[in-house]
């Protein structure tokens, strides 16, 4: 599963593309269902958005920059197995990308380590901090 969110300046929106991918279980893969809630800068408040995406299909949905007080869009993103992911900022900065993947080893096959790269537009320099809430116990073997 993967949601994607990105800042679309010239449209004045901002796209989260939600896919349920098929490159780990193949023709196994499962249709996934994620729930998008706006946050309390919406023009209608917290706000439920849901979605159904089918096995390797993407569903993209935009939300207008106008709807949220100040350009300050809120989102988070619910799906199965305690998926989550939060998109929040301002319409009028440059935000920083933040791009997560799976790492994959020489025949394809998921490690089960995620691979990180961001890359920040803004002039500033930004902070990125990279949290365990889950697994912190997990213990590689080797």
């Amino acid at each position: 599963m993967v949601a994607l969110g990105a800042l679309l300046p010239k449209e004045q929106v901002f796209r989260i593309n939600m896919q349920s991918l098929t490159e780990t279980f193949g023709q196994r893969s499962l249709n996934a269902a994620f729930n998008v809630y706006t946050g309390p800068t919406y023009k209608r408040g917290v706000m439920p958005w849901p979605f159904a995406v089918l096995a390797g299909d993407t569903v993209s949905f935009d939300w207008n920059l106008g709807d949220f007080e100040n350009l300050q869009y809120d989102f988070s993103v619910y799906g199965p197995n305690g998926f989550y992911r939060t998109f929040k900022g301002r319409g009028q900065e440059p935000e920083p990308e933040v791009h997560i993947s799976y790492e994959k080893n020489n025949e394809g096959k998921a490690t089960g380590r995620l691979k990180i790269n961001c890359y920040n537009p803004a002039k500033s320099s930004l902070q990125l901090d990279v949290v365990d809430n889950a697994y912190s116990s997990f213990e590689e073997k080797g």
